[in-house]
């Protein structure tokens, strides 16, 4: 009866040995799972700051120039050119503005600039919102 008693508790131990196992693979899971979310969180947030950095940033001053422009009136003879603006000084936001400004779509822009599609947009309606 004793031997008997000794094997039953030897299967129970082992069992529980089992299931604490078990518990500890579980928690080591949600450990790393709560490490995954923590990080995506901080992605997250840090996307949100530049984001709002970008539509606070200042505001696109840039004259569109047009394939077929009308001739500006010279007044007492003197001529006026519109100042010509290097397309590589600007910084990728002013890009995508000035290629919107001038009727390319967000598709033609991202491929242009080597962005994405999202980026291009995003650019386009924090700029709509702010004006």
């Amino acid at each position: 009866m004793v031997t008997e008693l000794n094997g039953s508790a030897e299967r129970n131990i082992a069992l529980l040995e089992n299931q604490i196992r078990t518990v500890n693979e579980l928690i080591d899971k949600a450990g790393k799972t709560a490490n995954v979310l923590q990080k995506e969180k901080e992605k997250h947030d840090l996307a949100s700051r530049v984001y709002t950095s970008l539509a606070r940033s200042r505001p696109l001053a840039l004259d569109v120039e047009e394939d077929n422009p009308e001739e500006p009136v010279p007044e007492n003879n003197i001529s006026v050119e519109p100042a010509s603006v290097d397309f590589d000084s600007l910084s990728p936001r002013e890009k995508a503005l000035l290629l919107h400004r001038k009727g390319d779509g967000p598709d033609s822009i991202a491929a242009k600039l080597n962005m994405s599609r999202g980026e291009v947009e995003l650019i386009i309606s924090l700029h709509d919102r702010r004006h």
